[in-house]
């Protein structure tokens, strides 16, 4: 059974990652069996975003989305340990969200979702 609160499900808490028990066949499979029993695989997602050198971290750095304290990248502390937090108030923070969204959860070759 896949439980949202085991850390193992993604990597170290870190949104848009999945950890080491549930790689993406393994979790496509589970989503894939869920359809076949006419259930539907719902997620929740949190805007905190780990301050670490990962996909989502660098997207979001390089479109330079991110809240600002003294023209640095504001650092806060949630689920993943230091975290940064998208301006959704920039030009760029939709975009960013969006393609984050649809590169992690594509129904053909990522996490499918069926509801947010």
């Amino acid at each position: 059974m896949l439980i949202s609160t085991d850390i193992d499900y993604m990597d170290s808490y870190k949104v848009f990652t999945l950890g080491p028990r549930f790689p993406l066949d393994r979790m496509r499979s589970f989503v894939n069996d869920l359809h076949a029993k006419d259930q539907h695989y719902i997620v929740m997602v949190d805007p905190a975003v780990a301050y670490q050198d990962y996909a989502a971290f660098n997207n979001g750095k390089d479109a330079d989305i991110f809240l600002k304290f003294n023209q640095s990248i504001y650092k806060g502390s949630v689920w993943p340990g230091a975290a940064s937090f998208p301006d959704w108030f920039h030009d760029n923070t939709q975009g960013y969200w969006d393609n984050e969204f649809k590169s992690f959860f594509s129904a053909s070759d990522g996490v499918d979702i069926d509801g947010l």
